[in-house]
């Protein structure tokens, strides 16, 4: 091979080693960004798990970047180490610290309709940085029922927790039966007296009654005697007027009269019309 042969060939030799170093670096930096990112350390749950019961799974997390993971964890039943098509419980993850470790408790609860058998129990972190997930082997078996046990020693009573809003005001019930009627009040005070109408006219004057006949004129008296003249005195020139003398005594007045009969009443008039 000549010198100009060689120098041919060498850029080419250059260029692969350029290229894997490239790709080397590339699948090195993806490497450091995946160890970066939180991942499921561990998944602890009972080995036995029976049908129809709840238990508590815990999923310990580790957080090797430097900032808060925060997100959610979604625990399924799987047949392999992946996540599973029935869910068993869910539980928000309120942030892993950063560089840190942390074990979350969740509820799961296997359904009675669930065949026994091996399964997996997968639990799964996932976030906006991405997912990642764990599993554990655990066993179904049917659920047994054991004697009653003894009861517990009742806990304390928890503190009471604060009033809920007031509910909205339910429809108008039917109207109940009238009550029988009370008994009757007092009478109240007279009104007062209004004033009083005007007068009627008045009615017209009734006939008058027939004039009843006149009485007998009863007897006149006895004339009583007249008295015994005096002396005539001499008629001498005219002197002073003399005393009157003394007037005799009256004679007694004569017997009255019997009083005549008194006619009879006259008919009296219809009455008037009233006002």
């Amino acid at each position: 091979m000549d010198f100009n042969e060689a120098r041919t060939r060498r850029p080419i030799g250059w260029s692969v080693v350029l290229t894997l170093l490239l790709l080397f670096g590339a699948m090195a930096s993806a490497s450091a960004t995946a160890a970066a990112r939180p991942h499921v350390v561990t998944v602890r749950a009972p080995q036995k798990m029976a049908q129809g019961s709840a238990y508590v799974v815990a999923t310990v997390i580790r957080n090797p970047a430097a900032k808060i993971a925060r997100g959610s964890i979604r625990i399924t039943l799987s047949t392999n180490r992946g996540s599973g098509p029935w869910l068993l419980g869910r539980r928000e993850v309120a942030g892993v610290a950063p560089r840190g470790r942390k074990s979350v408790l969740a509820g799961a609860r296997i359904k009675r309709s669930t065949g026994t058998g091996k399964y997996f129990v997968v639990s799964c972190f996932r976030g906006g940085w991405g997912s990642t997930c764990g599993a554990t082997s655990v066993r179904v078996v049917p659920i047994a029922t054991g004697p009653p046990g003894k009861d517990g020693t009742t806990g304390a009573t928890g503190s009471t927790g604060a009033t809920g809003g007031t509910g909205p005001i339910g429809p108008i019930g039917p109207t109940g039966n009238t009550g029988s009627t009370g008994p009757t009040g007092p009478t109240g005070v007279t009104g007062f007296t209004g004033p009083t109408g005007a007068t009627g006219a008045t009615g017209a004057t009734g006939v008058t009654g027939v004039t009843g006949p006149i009485g007998p004129t009863g007897a006149t008296g006895l004339t009583g005697t007249t008295g015994s003249t005096g002396l005539t005195g001499p008629t001498g020139a005219t002197g002073l007027t003399g005393s009157t003398g003394l007037t005799g005594p009256t004679g007694s007045t004569g017997l009255t009269g019997s009083t005549g009969l008194t006619g009879s009443t006259g008919f009296t008039g219809p009455t008037g019309p009233v006002g």
